[in-house]
């Protein structure tokens, strides 16, 4: 409770990430009035898994996680942006994946265009469906 008179609440928003058997990635859900929002990811990868993951990125696996985001983007997902304004300095400034290889963490979101269908019994079905759609990256991300 609020000591003040303005009872407003902090936050009128739910975020909830939830690592299956505690181990990285998460999977991650967001509600607020405006939102609901479903995604899978890393939010900060340790220098152990930042390593692993950009030796994949500049590798042959790079291609397949490149081929998944851009099927999620064009389904309308979204991806944090980079966190580095340049490639870390062992890879080449024009290397294909370089956007990726800018990440410190990934993260990979889709909406549910109404945030209302989360007080409707159908909620179950269309999270399970666009958790399905963000199985790959799940799954790449798993393989670090």
């Amino acid at each position: 409770m609020r000591f003040s008179k303005d009872k407003t609440p902090y936050n009128t928003h739910l975020h909830i990430s939830f690592l299956p058997n505690g181990i990285k990635p998460a999977w991650m859900f967001g509600l607020a009035p405006d939102y609901l929002t479903l995604g899978v990811g890393n939010f900060r990868f340790e220098k152990s898994e930042l390593e692993a993951y950009r030796a994949r990125v500049a590798g042959r696996s790079g291609i397949k996680l490149t081929k998944n985001l851009k099927a999620l983007i064009a389904k309308g997902a979204r991806i944090a942006k980079p966190e580095l304004k340049r490639v870390p300095r062992e890879f080449p400034q024009d290397h294909p994946r370089a956007e990726l290889l800018r990440q410190k963490s990934l993260l990979v979101w889709t909406d549910i265009k109404n945030p209302k269908a989360a007080t409707k019994p159908s909620i179950i079905d269309a999270c399970s469906k666009n958790y399905r759609t963000l199985k790959p990256v799940f799954d790449w991300l798993a393989d670090l």
